[in-house]
């Protein structure tokens, strides 16, 4: 699995509270070039390219990938892909746990200011400069 990172701090706009819970507008990735070591990665943004199906049937929000620290999960049926070929949605941080209310206060008084996110890449296009 590879991770690209997020910045959070532009999100204080796009944030609001549903009972007790922190749901926050963000875009996850984009076709901005990132540096590898072993290259340039660029994602594709086409529709076809990325699967939505697990992000929008709720998929988990977890700290530092860790399987056994959920946060909260992604808002059904919100993520997309726009036009400006970004790949949005909406995460909700839980309030139903202390470690939720933690990253909520985290978040809050930005501290927490950046999140990861994993992907896993299923195929290849290798092109040269």
């Amino acid at each position: 699995m590879l991770t690209r990172f997020v910045n959070l701090q532009g999100t204080q706009k796009a944030r609001e509270k549903q009972d007790g819970d922190l749901v926050i507008d963000m875009a996850f990735s984009s076709e901005e070039p990132y540096e590898r070591w072993w290259g340039i990665e660029v994602l594709d943004h086409s529709e076809k390219s990325i699967r939505l199906d697990r992000l929008n049937d709720g998929a988990a929000v977890l700290f530092n990938h860790n399987p056994d620290d959920l946060r909260g999960a992604h808002v059904p049926g919100s993520v997309r892909i726009d036009s400006d070929r970004v790949l949005r949605g909406k995460v909700r941080a839980t309030s139903a746990t202390q470690t939720g209310r933690d990253t909520i206060a985290l978040i809050e008084s930005g501290v927490l200011s950046k999140a990861s996110i994993g992907y896993q890449i299923n195929k290849v296009i290798e092109q040269t400069t």
